[in-house]
């Protein structure tokens, strides 16, 4: 196993197979693969000792570690919360005198970055997992706080889609601040359309745009009428109709609460799914191959002639 030098570390690009032992309690964590970089920190996939993966969030802030285990513990308190990971340790890496890294363990899910298990999916299938997000949200918004700083590496879908999670809770904020965490494309600050105040409205803007980068893939620059872009944006995409109306309204801050925009969307993604089981259990004929067809002609003929002369 590789063991970082005692001098230029960054926490930002730790290496596959580096070991971070903790000080204070001894057990030691391998890297696997980084998962998101944090204005503060990097989050990794990590195996401990006892080869169990975790997600391990690493800073040379430590004040701001604290802070986050903090906002953890209050995760998880909130009924019927999924969205935050569960928090396993807390402890310090000591490379030396000198250089000393605070980080945390959490849960981790099994799965994808939000953009890699959107890739190939129907547009559909992606705001099914933005209505799962929504559900979730509702729920840290009641117990006072918003996420702030929403990118696709920061949220985890699991390989069967049917679990959402976030994985960095270094932007989550109390309800009335200002956010300090952001990422610009999902910022309303940035796209000139808001404030940075942490309230309901901020998060669904950033959730609008979640969606957007699901869509298209990738981020895109802002242009001189910033608003005027976005409905751009979502008229060039005809698998977006459906859903134009919801994200404008997300976008221009016109919803007060996750759970209606969630009720919004399930209007427009029950009926698709409501179809897509049916044409799954009743094959039209566009699909029946020759052979059948053929199989059920000559039935046909041969009840008819039982039919006639019996």
């Amino acid at each position: 196993m590789k063991r970082q030098k005692s001098h230029s570390i960054s926490v930002y690009n730790l290496t596959p197979g580096t070991q971070i032992v903790g000080y204070w309690h001894q057990q030691t964590f391998t890297i696997i693969k980084p998962l998101g970089v944090g204005t503060v920190g990097a989050v990794y996939l990590v195996k401990r000792q006892d080869q169990a993966l975790l997600a391990l969030k690493i800073s040379d802030n430590s004040l701001s570690i604290t802070s986050e285990i903090n906002v953890l513990k209050k995760l998880s308190k909130v009924r019927g919360n999924r969205l935050g990971p569960c928090l396993y340790d807390r402890d310090d890496w000591r490379i030396n005198s000198i250089n000393c890294y605070s980080f945390y363990t959490m849960s981790y899910i099994k799965g994808r970055s939000f953009n890699e298990a959107v890739r190939n999916a129907s547009v559909n299938v992606l705001f099914t997992l933005i209505s799962q997000l929504l559900d979730q949200v509702e729920h840290l918004h009641k117990a006072g706080f918003v996420l702030g700083d929403v990118k696709v590496e920061n949220v985890m879908v699991s390989d069967d889609l049917k679990n959402i999670s976030f994985v960095d809770v270094g932007g989550i904020t109390m309800m009335g601040r200002s956010i300090k965490e952001y990422t610009e494309f999902y910022d309303r600050g940035y796209w000139q359309m808001g404030t940075r105040y942490a309230e309901v409205s901020y998060d669904l803007f950033s959730i609008a745009m979640l969606a957007l980068h699901g869509i298209y893939q990738k981020p895109f620059k802002r242009q001189e009428k910033p608003s005027a872009q976005l409905s751009k944006k979502m008229n060039q995409n005809p698998a977006l109709k459906p859903y134009r109306t919801c994200m404008e309204k997300a976008l221009h801050g016109r919803y007060t609460s996750a759970k209606k925009m969630k009720e919004d969307l399930n209007l427009i993604t029950a009926p698709s799914r409501k179809r897509t089981r049916s044409n799954t259990h009743v094959p039209s004929i566009a699909h029946t191959s020759i052979g059948e067809l053929i199989i059920l002609a000559v039935g046909s003929v041969v009840l008819f002639i039982v039919a006639t002369f019996y």
